[in-house]
């Protein structure tokens, strides 16, 4: 298999290009957090935040959304602590988001190391 090379200034075109589009109206806190009935509970959440700690790795300056995140983050929980409508059973969907979510914290863990995110 043949590798790919980018040159840096590719790479840092393509990392400011997913920080403009990470600091559109979508990802900010009034929108990141998809509603109570979104089919794949966590899923938004979790990508946006995992993209957010990924910026920050790539050297890029934080997002604000990503603190504001994750100070909301325990609100937005339902009674059973988790994303989404409490319906019985974890649904595969609400699986998978939570997937998402998880990994996202677990990266925010890794960078910040704030107990908090355990």
């Amino acid at each position: 298999m043949d590798r790919i090379y980018i040159s840096d200034k590719e790479l840092k075109e393509r990392i400011s290009l997913n920080h403009k589009r990470l600091s559109e109206p979508f990802y900010d806190i009034d929108n990141v957090f998809a509603d109570s009935s979104a089919r794949w509970p966590g899923d938004k959440e979790g990508r946006a935040l995992l993209a957010f700690v990924s910026l920050v790795r790539a050297g890029e300056e934080k997002i604000p959304c990503m603190e504001l995140m994750l100070k909301r983050l325990p609100e937005m929980l339902n009674e059973k602590g988790w994303l989404g409508p409490v319906t019985g059973d974890f649904f595969e969907q609400q699986l998978s988001g939570h997937g998402w979510l998880l990994r996202g914290l677990c990266e925010c863990y890794t960078l910040t190391g704030d107990d908090a995110l355990l």
